[in-house]
C-alpha cells in the first residue's frame, strides 16, 4: 500500500459511504511502510470498525478476496499501465469502481463492467459504492458483462497464441 494506489482517497469514501449506509464493509489487501498510517486514518476518520486490513495476500484468487468482495476498488493516482486487479475482479464476475488514469479506462467500460471515476474525487466514488451496495441486480450485471470482457480480452492461452502467431510472421 503506497499513497499512489490512492489509499487516502478511497478512506475518505468509504466514510461517504458509511454516512449514508452504515452496513458497508471495507477491505483493504497489502501491506507495506504506509498501512500503519492509513490504519490511523481509518480511526481518526471514526470507520475503522468498518474497515479490516488483511495484510499481504499471496493469491488473492486463491485465498478467496474476490470470492468474499461484492464490488472490486482500484484508486490509483499514477498511471496504471494494467491493473491486474481489475482482471482479476472481472473474472471474478465483480463489478470494479477505478480511477480513470493510465490503462484503467482501456479495462473498465464505464457502466457496463463498472465504474471509471476520477482520481481524488473521494465523493463520486462513494456514490459509485452506494450505488452498487443498494443495487444487487446491477452488481450482477456487471460483474457478468466484467467476466465476459476478461473472457474475451485477457485470455492467457489466447494471446499467447495470437502472439506466436505473431512472432511466426516475423
Amino acid at each position: 500500500m503506497t499513497p499512489v494506489k490512492g489509499i487516502s482517497h478511497l478512506l475518505e469514501a468509504a466514510q461517504l459511504a458509511l454516512s449514508q449506509n452504515p452496513n458497508l464493509h471495507f477491505a483493504f489487501v497489502g501491506d507495506g511502510e504506509h498501512l500503519q498510517q492509513y490504519t490511523k486514518k481509518s480511526v481518526d476518520l471514526g470507520i475503522a470498525d468498518n474497515v479490516t486490513w488483511t495484510g499481504l495476500v499471496s493469491n488473492p484468487m486463491v485465498d478467496g478476496v474476490f470470492a468474499a468482495s461484492d464490488i472490486v476498488c482500484l484508486a490509483s493516482l499514477w498511471q496504471e499501465a494494467f491493473g491486474f486487479v481489475i482482471a482479476e475482479a472481472m473474472a471474478c464476475e465483480k463489478p470494479v469502481v477505478a480511477t480513470g488514469v493510465g490503462g484503467i479506462p482501456e479495462l473498465v467500460d464505464d457502466g457496463k463492467t463498472g465504474f471509471v471515476v476520477p482520481p481524488r474525487d473521494p465523493a463520486v466514488m462513494a456514490e459509485k459504492f452506494i450505488l452498487l451496495a443498494q443495487d444487487r441486480a446491477l452488481r450482477l450485471r456487471l460483474g457478468l458483462a466484467g467476466r465476459q470482457r476478461a473472457a474475451a480480452l485477457f485470455d492467457v492461452r489466447k494471446n499467447v497464441d495470437q502472439l506466436l502467431e505473431l512472432y511466426g510472421e516475423l
